[in-house]
């Protein structure tokens, strides 16, 4: 999702890759530069902030929500319960 533009762009892809490194350059080729996420491991967190894509780990809810959260600033009151991600593309 690209929000700065006035059209968001969204996409879904499923990552099948089991190994870690794989899974974060995976991620890092589809240009995402945030993912907000359910849950992540440590050492994926680690991988995908060290390619400069910031996360934000442990949000749950309908993603039309999450989205309206972050851009209003206040994702902290959402808890994590199921695996709906946003990616944002630049």
């Amino acid at each position: 999702m690209n929000l700065d533009q006035d059209e968001p762009y969204r996409f879904e892809a499923f990552l099948e890759d089991q190994d870690l490194s794989l899974r974060s350059l995976r991620i890092r080729d589809f240009r995402v530069d945030l993912l907000i996420c359910g849950a992540v491991s440590r050492a994926l967190y680690r991988m995908l902030t060290a390619t400069g894509i910031e996360v934000i780990p442990d949000i749950s809810g309908r993603i039309e929500e999450i989205l309206e959260a972050y851009l209003k600033g206040s994702l902290g009151s959402m808890i994590w319960t199921n695996k709906h991600y946003i990616l944002r593309v630049v």
